[in-house]
């Protein structure tokens, strides 16, 4: 980390890789990680889009509709903020 003459603080990529790898390991929301680490979240953000693209590192999970047969279905999805999000039939 380099503070520049104007107070801005500058970091490697390097340095970016071990922040977003400490985002991920928190569980914490982009929002809440930034304040809590004293981060632009405008910052984070175009890292976090430079390095790991729009999907980021996390992977997509696919999920199919119940069969036409099944009378009713529920899911459970729990974010890593700790949300749940619940559907049912």
């Amino acid at each position: 980390m380099k503070l520049m003459s104007d107070g801005k603080v500058r970091r490697t990529e390097e340095e970016w890789c071990e922040i977003l790898t400490q985002w991920e390991r928190s569980g914490l929301g982009p929002k809440a990680f930034c304040r809590e680490q004293e981060l632009q979240l405008s910052s984070f953000q175009r890292w976090h889009l430079k390095l790991f693209g729009s999907s980021g590192r996390h992977d997509f999970v696919a999920v199919t509709a119940a069969p036409p047969s099944a009378s009713s279905w529920a899911l459970e999805v729990t974010l890593p903020n700790g949300s749940k999000l619940h559907f049912q039939r």
